[in-house]
């Protein structure tokens, strides 16, 4: 098993921006060691049908700049239709891709957190014609309770013609205050993508 802790854009400035975390961990089953699928369905199970849509349009592009064939379940499966894993097989071989990858949030919640009071201080000085006044400003942070965001995650990646599981990553996303559930589900989604590419389950295009 390899574990490797990803971390998203962080600010320098507290709450300046959104800040979020993502820790995954990831497998790939025996019998596929070695082995290297050549086109992929995304499913984006995240939630509402924006999320969804971010989720796979982020996960099918990062693959297309690495040259590895993806289709989002998006393009060949109505958004509306509540269908079971095993159906997206189907969808999958109709599309002629042998593996389908799916993301799936599994739980999400906040953690409430105090901020204590800060203070900052600033000082100017103005000449006036030989007369230096000095003007000091203070500005106050903190001093109140924030809601952090917070999701877990499994993607797996099943072989069409078997339905086995080839591979999976299990996936923690904590964001700040100023994060948001797309901001969670953005984050899980790059590092899914690059944990599928480090692993090397999937094969990028051969260009002679």
């Amino acid at each position: 098993m390899k574990l490797l802790s990803r971390h998203g854009l962080a600010t320098l400035a507290l709450g300046l921006a959104s800040c979020v975390s993502t820790d995954v961990a990831s497998q790939t089953a025996p019998e596929f060691a070695g082995r290297q699928f050549v086109r992929t369905l995304v499913v984006g199970d995240v939630g509402m049908l924006h999320e969804r849509t971010l989720a796979e349009d982020l996960i099918v592009d990062a693959l297309r700049h690495r040259r590895i064939d993806a289709v989002r379940s998006l393009d060949v499966v109505f958004a509306a239709d509540t269908l079971p894993a095993e159906a997206f097989l189907d969808h999958a071989a109709k599309a002629g891709a042998d593996a389908v990858l799916i993301l799936q949030r599994i739980e999400q919640g906040s953690e409430e957190r105090y901020v204590p009071p800060s203070a900052s201080t600033s000082f100017t000085a103005v000449d006036h014609g030989g007369f230096v006044t000095g003007y000091a400003s203070t500005t106050t942070f903190g001093g109140r309770t924030v809601s952090q965001p917070w999701a877990s995650f499994r993607a797996t990646l099943i072989e069409t013609a078997t339905g086995k599981v080839a591979w999976f990553a299990d996936a923690e996303t904590r964001g700040s205050s100023e994060s948001s559930s797309r901001d969670l589900v953005d984050d899980v989604a790059g590092e899914i993508c690059a944990r599928l590419i480090d692993d090397g389950v999937l094969q990028a295009e051969r260009r002679f």
